[in-house]
């Protein structure tokens, strides 16, 4: 309805200019489902600036958010005890940058780690793990519940050193994993009934060399693929370490690499085989693996490719690249929210394009901090 009074048309109509609204299975209008706060208010007046389900190779989701400097994670019954609310994992991070992170799987462990860039040359790793404290002795901590510290994605041989999220106070452990009880312990005061417990990031410094900035992450075939806004190198870990960057010559499968693009990264994505690199407002690149003999010796190399993207055709960050199969849906810096199954589905005067039936908002709307969710 365009010419009608707004205030005396018939509900089931639209007037012109109508948002946010959808049209359902039976053909009705009906207001766009909103969201509901995950956990009770925070009086901060610092914005979350990224969060995420974090799917385990365990079987949990722990939705993960980062706000200040706090990297933070929503429990909700752990070792049989009612938690539903958000504790802190970590503190400490830039308040001025945004968190991203990437998991790898650690065939040590047997669990994937989480891995996060903090926009310094330090990489950031937690593995999931919490427990609640049932009782302790001098040198003891056992939890409550019958899973294992180690069934709780606690470490066996990485980093034996657990935080009372109440205190702030560290724990170092040498045995126990494999039952409830942590041994070991030199000393265990300030402990109670109750705590919870989680164990400590791992900071590596120098990573991949020391003073580089790293402010994009990504993980490919269980390698670390690290960018930053500050250069136009990406650096690529080994699957098997991903604090190791090394790569031999001629370069075997699953070592390290480091490519060169033609401006600051701005994120990843995958279609099919291809990982799929944006840097600057413009440029899109596609790297392929592949796999030949070099006498006894089997060397990888990788092929990359830019793509003729037209102008401001490059993602807009991380945050606006979504997966969905084997194709990408990401808003660009024209504005527009494009979709490709196909790196060069790209190239030419028509890629698939979403919104242009909202053309007008697109160009209207600020995409500062801009982030995309599939519905």
């Amino acid at each position: 309805v365009t010419a009608e009074e707004v205030t005396n048309t018939e509900k089931e109509y639209l007037v012109a200019g109508s948002q946010n609204v959808l049209i359902d299975r039976n053909r009705k209008a009906r207001i766009r489902p909103g969201y509901t706060r995950l956990g009770v208010a925070n009086t901060a007046l610092t914005p979350v600036k990224n969060s995420f389900t974090w799917n385990t190779s365990s079987g949990s989701d722990l939705p993960i958010r980062f706000y200040d400097d706090e990297m933070e994670v929503y429990l909700e019954t752990v070792d049989t005890v009612a938690i539903n609310a958000w504790i802190r994992v970590k503190n400490g991070f830039d308040d001025d940058i945004i968190q991203r992170s990437a998991d790898i799987f650690d065939a040590t462990e047997n669990i994937d780690l989480l891995i996060t860039v903090n926009g310094d040359d330090s990489l950031y790793e937690w593995n999931g793990a919490v427990a609640i404290v049932d009782s302790i002795t001098g040198t003891t901590i056992t939890k409550k519940g019958t899973t294992t510290f180690a069934q709780n994605r606690f470490y066996t041989t990485r980093n034996k050193t657990v935080v009372c999220v109440r205190t702030g106070t560290e724990y170092t452990y040498t045995g126990g994993e494999g039952t409830t009880t942590l041994t070991g312990i030199s000393d265990t005061t300030g402990l109670v009934a109750g705590d919870i417990l989680v164990q400590k990031t791992v900071v590596t410094a120098d990573k991949p060399i020391a003073d580089r900035k790293n402010h994009t992450i990504f993980a490919f075939e269980n390698q670390i693929v690290l960018g930053s806004e500050e250069d136009d190198k990406i650096y690529i870990s080994k699957n098997t370490d991903y604090k190791d960057f090394a790569f031999s010559s001629p370069r075997l499968a699953g070592e390290g690499a480091l490519l060169t693009l033609d401006g600051p990264s701005r994120g990843f994505g995958t279609i099919g085989e291809y990982l799929i690199m944006f840097s600057g407002r413009s440029g899109v690149f596609r790297a392929n693996f592949e796999q030949l003999t070099v006498g006894s010796t089997v060397a990888e190399t990788i092929s990359v490719k830019r793509i003729d993207a037209g102008v401001d055709q490059g993602a807009f960050n991380q945050e606006t690249i979504i997966p969905i199969g084997d194709a990408l849906l990401y808003l660009t810096n024209e504005p527009s929210l494009r979709y490709i199954s196909d790196p060069a589905s790209l190239e030419g005067l028509d890629p698939t394009t979403y919104s242009n039936p909202i053309k007008p908002d697109f160009d209207a709307e600020d995409f500062t901090n801009a982030c995309a969710i599939l519905w």
